[in-house]
């Protein structure tokens, strides 16, 4: 396995929302330098699954990333330090019980999981098409015994990169995120227990995801119409479950 060498550094501080209600000033949004976060060498064979979900867009690959680089996943933002607070992420008390830590992910990282998703991502969506990059900022989220992400849809959002200089966060012209790309790091396989997505379509429950290590699960976000309704299930007295939010960029 590839020896992960890290080294990070803050390159943002937003205002984070905590949990149950209240700000915490001054939360970083890390970056570093991590070469060999992805191998491409030892790429998986990466497979698409549709999910079922009325006239909503969500859809599944499998094999997206292998278990070591799940695990340098865990690992590296284990290193950059889970809290309560979310920068830059606006939820009502109540809505979000979990830790997380925001980050700027390489660029070369970046780029192979591109590679890896682009043929089977749709190359338009209403008209707009697949931009040839991933927005680099990933929010990691770490649910222990008794969080859950309550029903929510998620926000659509700009891409982000860093500087030139490689100092601080830099937000991308001309392309804006369209779908949520999850990826779970663990899965039942590791002893999570419950902490499901759990999906809707006009108000009922359409479908249960359950996490995998190495699953991916895609689904339209924003304000409008198409956005999915979902929520993450409350996790049961087993193993953490790791799980990172990246956004799929289209270009406007």
């Amino acid at each position: 396995m590839t020896q992960l060498t890290v080294d990070a550094r803050v390159v943002a501080r937003l205002t984070g929302t905590l949990p149950e209600g209240g700000f915490e000033e001054g939360t970083p949004i890390w970056t570093c330098d991590a070469p060999g976060l992805l191998d491409p060498a030892h790429a998986p064979e990466t497979r698409l699954e549709a999910v079922p979900l009325g006239e909503k867009l969500a859809f599944l690959m499998e094999d997206v990333i292998t278990r070591a680089e799940a695990a340098r996943f865990i690992d590296l933002t284990e290193s950059l330090g889970y809290r309560d607070a979310a920068p830059g992420i606006q939820t009502p008390p109540g809505m979000r019980r979990n830790k997380t830590v925001h980050w700027i992910a390489p660029e070369a990282a970046m780029a192979e999981l591109h590679r890896r998703l682009k043929p089977l991502l749709p190359a338009t969506l209403e008209g707009r098409a697949l931009s040839p990059r991933l927005s680099q900022r990933i929010n990691m989220y770490r649910y222990d015994i008794g969080d859950e992400f309550n029903l929510h849809t998620d926000g659509d959002w700009p891409g982000f990169g860093l500087s030139t200089d490689g100092t601080a966060m830099a937000q991308w012209r001309g392309t804006h995120s369209m779908l949520t790309m999850l990826l779970y790091l663990n899965g039942s396989e590791d002893g999570i227990i419950g902490g499901e997505t759990v999906l809707y379509d006009k108000g009922e429950a359409g479908a249960t995801i359950t996490p995998h290590t190495g699953r991916a699960l895609f689904f339209r976000h924003g304000q409008n119409r198409a956005s999915v309704l979902h929520a993450g299930a409350r996790l049961g007295a087993g193993t953490s479950k790791y799980v990172a939010r990246i956004n799929v960029m289209y270009d406007l």
